[in-house]
């Protein structure tokens, strides 16, 4: 019997040395999960800032351009002259004739 307790003993020291370092693989594990959470929480935040500053600028480049639209309009617009340049831009109209009309054969008189 005595090589049967040594087996035992041997088994016991195994199954005991593996339940430590599997509880302390489970612990790294843990820890590696608040890490990588950590990072996506940091990343998230980060993409917002940038997504928020990017509907900043977008929207101060749409308020210029409205601005400077509205005043390019009043420009033309508050010379009078609109309605003149209008006319020296528009391309030339053929004058409107009217429809010509066929003889038609074999029928009639």
């Amino acid at each position: 019997m005595g090589r049967l307790v040594e087996d035992m003993t041997r088994l016991v020291g195994e199954i005991q040395a593996l339940r430590g370092s599997r509880q302390a693989f489970r612990k790294e594990l843990a820890e590696g999960n608040s890490d990588r959470q950590t990072v996506a929480e940091e990343a998230k935040e980060e993409r917002l800032a940038f997504c928020k500053n990017l509907k900043r600028t977008v929207g101060g480049q749409q308020r210029e351009m409205r601005a400077e639209m509205a005043a390019a309009g009043r420009a033309w617009a508050g010379h009078g002259q609109q309605s003149q340049r209008r006319a020296e831009f528009a391309p030339a109209r053929a004058p409107a004739r009217a429809p010509a009309r066929r003889a038609r054969a074999g029928r009639g008189a």
